[in-house]
């Protein structure tokens, strides 16, 4: 009884986020760092101050809740909402990923360019307090696609911008695993993609269903496919876009409409905004 009783107060210990580490990154290599130190066991939050930063390729297991926003004045005691933090790759075959697990991770004001992949992935079923993946107010330029991956966490995909991505666009993907996360996308703008990009968004349950899934208010434009939803009914409603694809047991859900098609009419010499 001994015995057990310590390796349960082992495992409620290594679940468990030790303590909140804030931290403000101004340079590349503190911005490297304070990303590396997330793989400890403490809440962490990254502010990083307004400007341009050079990466390299990054794959980090973070445990506990991980938030990184962009956009902070110098000593990062105030974020200003049209202010935004780049966050630059070595282009080629370079990922930058955050995988979380235990808690959430929530990106914010943050701009991605010259990465093959963007993506948090969730690697252990039922670690630690329920979260989500949050992105919110990012711009992804010039890179393969953003992956999304989420086990328990549920995922939230608001008010960003992908453009010129050359492969998928924005990709939400189920786990094999048995828990059923809820899953929301709303106010984005997809366009302007490579000639070669197949998807703008594709929404997969193939692997195991998500507790529920719901596409609202976005403007998706120009891919092969603009919508892509495989293995589920999912609510889509108010959205912008020409074509749309239902396979594998995919459905439009009770809820779904008044979404249109045509010609949104950018001036594509002008920067596209989230919707609003």
């Amino acid at each position: 009884m001994f015995r057990f009783l310590m390796l349960l107060c082992l495992s409620f210990s290594l679940a468990l986020p030790a303590h909140a580490a804030n931290r403000c990154a101004d340079t590349d290599a503190e911005l490297e760092a304070a990303i590396t130190a997330a793989t400890d066991a403490a809440d962490d939050d990254i502010r990083v101050v307004t400007g341009t930063y050079q990466l390299q390729n990054r794959r980090t297991n973070i445990r506990g809740r991980f938030s990184m926003t962009g956009g902070w004045n110098a000593d990062c005691t105030v974020q200003t909402v049209s202010n935004f933090s780049t966050l630059n790759g070595p282009g080629g075959a370079a990922d930058f990923y955050l995988d979380g697990n235990f808690g959430g991770v929530r990106l914010e004001q943050l701009i991605f360019r010259d990465w093959d992949i963007v993506g948090s992935r969730e690697r252990i079923e039922g670690a630690g307090p329920v979260g989500t993946i949050r992105v919110s107010r990012c711009r992804f330029s010039g890179i393969s696609e953003v992956i999304l991956s989420p086990i328990s966490t549920d995922v939230l995909v608001e008010n960003s911008i992908f453009d010129g991505l050359t492969d998928r666009g924005l990709v939400i993907l189920s786990s094999k695993q048995s828990d059923v996360p809820d899953v929301t996308v709303q106010f984005n703008t997809i366009v302007r993609p490579a000639p070669s990009a197949v998807f703008g968004l594709l929404v997969s349950a193939v692997n195991g269903p998500f507790g529920s899934v719901r596409i609202y208010n976005n403007l998706i434009n120009g891919h092969t496919t603009d919508v892509s939803i495989v293995g589920q009914s999912v609510v889509v409603n108010s959205n912008h876009y020409n074509t749309i694809v239902l396979t594998r047991g995919g459905a439009l859900a009770p809820g779904s409409g008044d979404n249109l098609t045509g010609t949104p009419q950018f001036n594509t010499a002008a920067p596209f905004r989230p919707i609003e």
